[in-house]
């Protein structure tokens, strides 16, 4: 079995493209079992750390096997 790429998507309740972002992240591991997808809400104090930590100034941010410099900014067109 091959390793997981892990999938983080920051999120925001007032961000009005993450709820797409959320639908499509959903359908893509669906489709493709290699991705382990986790959603972090920049709301929360958790998330607010982490996005500290990986320097997230926008929303959604998709972040790929923790590493921060392998991101996509914005709605992802997959």
């Amino acid at each position: 079995m091959s390793k997981k790429i892990r999938v983080v998507l920051f999120t925001h309740p007032t961000c009005v493209g993450c709820g797409e972002s959320i639908r499509r992240m959903q359908k893509y591991e669906k489709e493709n079992d290699e991705i382990d997808f986790e959603i972090i809400s920049l709301a929360g104090e958790t998330g607010r750390r982490l996005g500290e930590k990986w320097n997230i100034h926008s929303v959604p941010t998709i972040i790929f096997d923790n590493d921060p410099e392998n991101r996509i900014m914005g709605i992802p067109k997959f």
